[in-house]
């Protein structure tokens, strides 16, 4: 991606979370790994946003991906580097999206389909709620 003659983003945003998941919730030192292995594909002061995804519909993925966050965010506090890490998991969005039905894809009898990805709806909730968070990473990686 940032070959010569290719992409020269101004801010690198990565958002996410779900296949990582298991990786980084069994292990400290593989999240450690992982921050160190994507840094060292950043180009030297390139701009660069971490943010986790939004929380899942039930409680034992919460807990997880929870646990992920924690680690690779403690990865990134370990490592240093030039990214600003934002939090998907916090307080407002596990209550916002954690047992709601209403913010997932569900099946005609009300079941929820697809308890990892949330609605395009809440997805704009979790993105109002994560509007500070957000803003102020965006301005400490853009400041002169």
């Amino acid at each position: 991606m940032f070959h010569d003659g290719y992409y020269q983003p101004k801010l690198l945003i990565m958002f996410l979370m779900g296949n990582a998941t298991e990786r980084w919730a069994d292990s400290p030192e593989a999240a450690v790994q992982d921050v160190r292995s994507f840094l060292a594909d950043l180009p030297k002061g390139q701009p660069c946003i971490f943010m986790t995804s939004a929380p899942p519909y039930g409680e034992k993925s919460v807990r997880l991906r929870q646990k992920a966050q924690d680690n690779i965010q403690a990865a990134f506090a370990k490592v240093g580097g030039q990214c600003s890490f934002v939090p998907g998991f916090t307080a407002k969005t596990v209550a916002e999206n954690m047992g709601n039905a209403a913010n997932f894809r569900r099946q005609a009898s009300g079941k929820v389909k697809d308890p990892f990805h949330p609605t395009e709806d809440a997805a704009r909730a979790f993105m109002a709620l994560q509007r500070d968070a957000i803003c102020k990473a965006v301005a400490a990686q853009l400041a002169p």
